[in-house]
């Protein structure tokens, strides 16, 4: 009977520190890109919405890899798929420093870049998941929080080197920063409790006893021989109206925040607002995203995810359409509060929900899965954003377009349940279902 260790500090607070400073680098472009698209735009003589587009495919490419990683990563290995997608993500950005067609953008930045990005999401969605069963709203939001970080950093940390020198070098130093950070963040991943005979946070069942909130005492003879619990598949779970409920809040939810996490920056300085005001009005959203992540993952322990959702859902939708009013420093520092909340709120609520809604087992595949829908939403929201910009001369028509994704993503998460028992199915007979 293998041993487990009751040492004083819980080791998994150290995998939510790593987690969350990839979380942080792997996010910094996808609201750090908002920095990006003027500049570029007038030095290479494009369009905005070719700009966009290298985000949107980014985003699709993000959801793609995400969607296939998860499925595959918990065979291959989660943190592989992490030390895998961390290379590709900063070489991407490295050799978007060098474009000079919008074939290349598409490829480096939206291909590489994308694919690396959906190549860490999920094995770390899952890594905390396995690592957390109590304070998981609270874990799952400390962890996540670091895009809301990456809000704060990027946008400026980009304007100041695009300010200072260009975007090409801003693209080459936030490649490189983002390569080695990536890796040095990766060692310290460990994928299971297991793996340093320890278990997870919270965990009181039968199999140990738990140890102040560390660790637990060897489990007993008797728990290691009792039969293997029903669990869900991923092919059960999406046999059931809360799997598609959450597919569909989460897809209207992105388009909603996906068109003024692009274009506000842009928005701004049409607005007669100075570039680095724009670029820090961001950076604002970005410490409301983090009390978003955090504060509201830790209420989603005490009232649940479901209602904390819908809160998130409001604020973000809200914010959309205040946009339209927007015309001075102080609308938009408001623009950011209620923008940051409903970001923050609502991303760290999924992975919960589908936890708590279809317990470990399919976690991976199904988070992978919904990555999928939401990347392709990010990817619509964004692109569609700077194509109403091109056809109208302005954001007003994007942004109605986003408050009305947001009120469909209320409506939808509205009805969310948990689902009705699956199918008799025992462990032993998962990987032959996946």
């Amino acid at each position: 009977m293998k041993a487990y260790d009751r040492s004083p500090f819980f080791y998994g607070w150290v995998i939510a520190g790593a987690s969350f400073v990839l979380m942080v680098v792997c996010s910094g472009m996808m609201s750090g890109y908002a920095v990006f698209i003027e500049p570029m735009a007038r030095n290479l003589s494009w369009s905005r919405s070719t700009v966009v587009l290298g985000s949107s495919l980014n985003y699709m490419a993000f959801g793609a890899s995400a969607l296939i990683m998860g499925y595959i990563s918990t065979k291959w290995g989660l943190k592989k798929s992490v030390f895998l997608g961390g290379a590709l993500y900063g070489l991407g950005l490295i050799l978007s420093s060098f474009v000079h067609q919008s074939y290349q953008l598409y490829l480096f930045f939206g291909l590489m870049t994308g694919v690396g990005n959906g190549s860490m999401y999920g094995p770390v969605a899952t890594i905390i998941a396995y690592w957390f069963n109590k304070r998981k709203g609270l874990a799952t939001g400390l962890v996540f929080s670091g895009s809301g970080a990456a809000t704060i950093i990027f946008p400026s940390l980009g304007r100041y080197l695009i300010a200072s020198y260009d975007w090409r070098f801003a693209f080459l130093m936030i490649g490189l920063g983002a390569l080695c950070l990536n890796f040095l963040a990766a060692l310290f991943l460990k994928e299971k409790p297991a793996d340093m005979g320890l278990r997870a946070y919270g965990d009181e069942d039968q199999a140990g006893v738990q140890d102040g909130g560390n660790n637990v005492k060897a489990p007993s003879e008797a728990s290691m021989t009792s039969p293997s619990p029903v669990v869900w598949t991923s092919t059960s779970a999406a046999r059931t109206r809360s799997y598609w409920s959450i597919m569909f809040t989460n897809f209207f939810c992105c388009v909603c925040h996906s068109i003024t996490l692009l274009h506000t920056v842009s928005y701004a300085v049409d607005m007669g607002i100075s570039r680095a005001v724009a670029a820090f009005t961001l950076s604002l959203a970005g410490v409301f995203i983090i009390t978003g992540r955090v504060g509201l993952g830790a209420l989603s322990d005490l009232i649940g995810s479901e209602r904390t959702l819908l809160f998130a859902l409001a604020s973000q939708a809200f914010a959309a359409i205040w946009l339209l009013v927007s015309h001075s420093t102080s609308t938009f520092y408001i623009w950011a509060l209620f923008f940051g909340l409903g970001f923050g709120g609502t991303f760290s609520q999924y992975p919960v929900l589908t936890r708590n809604y279809f317990g470990l087992g399919p976690l991976a595949a199904i988070f992978g899965s919904q990555m999928g829908v939401s990347t392709v939403a990010m990817a619509i929201g964004g692109f569609f954003g700077g194509f109403f910009y091109d056809f109208t001369g302005s954001y007003n028509a994007a942004f109605i377009f986003s408050f009305l994704s947001g009120l469909a993503s209320l409506v939808v998460a509205w009805g969310l349940k948990a689902p009705e028992a699956p199918p008799l199915v025992l462990k032993s007979q998962v990987q032959m279902a996946e």
